[in-house]
């Protein structure tokens, strides 16, 4: 299993990031959610 790019662990790093793309929308959305609802007034109109 070598670091070089047609190794194994390069293959196994190379899933792991779109993984970690996956969680860091995922976060974000939640993040996104709860900023807008900080903001919102929570009055109704």
């Amino acid at each position: 299993m070598g670091w070089g790019f047609e190794g194994g662990a390069w293959r196994w790093r190379h899933r792991l990031f779109g993984w970690e793309e996956e969680s860091l929308a995922e976060c974000c959305a939640v993040l996104e959610n709860l900023l807008l609802q900080v903001n919102e007034s929570g009055k109704w109109r």
